[in-house]
């Protein structure tokens, strides 16, 4: 089954599917990938399938369509543009508008998890309802020639999903982020303190450093688990806004790719161009 991609239609607010329909043009597209986390947005260009100018994360408390304006302005002529969202509608709506000023005409595509494409075949009863920023990390995955993956999305929420050599998912773990469980310990007692920051992982002799080593070491111990227990032979790929510090306690030869998202969907684009 190839993969499934809908069009926005700003008027009607919904989705349409996009015809399957290829360019007769012999130049190389150039696509423009975004990725709409919960807490951030990433982009990238992409030609034939591969990522070829990743740009910078906005965190959405700074994501504005003058701050979309500036960054995109000067964008290549655009085939089409893919988005990934697992955020608020409102945000994709303003990427729209945006595109639609400096590119008039161009596409948008909203790409949306499938029962099998690609090489994958989702574990979901409901394959919908799993996350689209999951299922492109399963195709990203599964095309990156490493065999057997276990995925751990260190986000706003930290997802682990398995997948065999095959291509076939397992399944997967949901769990609150750093972050999420640094504001539950501060939101949820009377006087633990807003541990955000930077501290050394280690016992700690002051509330905020003690809280920031369990939190860290709670996700560590969660991943660890979690390949002890069902992915002993896979290869760990940690990706996410906090892989970078989760990656330390990892063996060297685990894969960090911030742009695991990113590369599953240059991947799907690839695939219906």
């Amino acid at each position: 089954m190839r993969a499934v991609v809908y069009c926005w239609s700003p008027a009607k607010a919904s989705y349409k599917r996009m015809p399957r329909e290829r360019s007769v043009s012999t130049s190389p597209a150039v696509n423009l990938l975004i990725d709409i986390g919960n807490t951030r947005l990433k982009w990238s260009l992409a030609v034939q399938g591969k990522l070829v100018q990743p740009g910078a994360a906005i965190a959405h408390c700074q994501l504005t369509e003058d701050r979309l304006l500036a960054e995109w302005r000067n964008l290549p002529t655009l085939k089409t543009v893919a988005v990934a969202s697992v955020a608020n509608q409102n945000i994709v709506e303003s990427v729209f508008s945006v595109i639609q000023r400096i590119q008039p005409g161009v596409p948008l595509h909203i790409v949306q998890p499938l029962k099998q494409s690609l090489g994958v075949v989702n574990a979901y009863t409901e394959p919908e309802k799993l996350g689209v920023d999951r299922w492109l990390g399963l195709v990203a995955a599964r095309h990156s020639g490493l065999g057997g993956v276990c995925i751990a999305d260190c986000g706003t929420a930290i997802t682990i999903d398995l997948l065999r050599e095959d291509g076939r998912h397992l399944g997967g773990l949901i769990a609150p982020g750093l972050k999420l469980m640094m504001q539950a310990l501060h939101q949820g007692t009377a006087a633990l303190p807003d541990a955000l920051g930077s501290f050394p992982i280690a016992p700690a002799n002051f509330t905020e450093a003690a809280i920031h080593s369990g939190v860290v070491l709670s996700a560590v111990g969660l991943i660890r688990e979690v390949i002890g227990n069902y992915a002993p032979n896979m290869q760990l790929i940690l990706t996410g806004g906090d892989a970078a510090q989760i990656a330390n306690f990892f063996p060297a030869n685990s894969r960090l790719d911030l742009d695991l998202v990113l590369r599953g969907l240059a991947i799907v684009m690839m695939e219906i161009e």
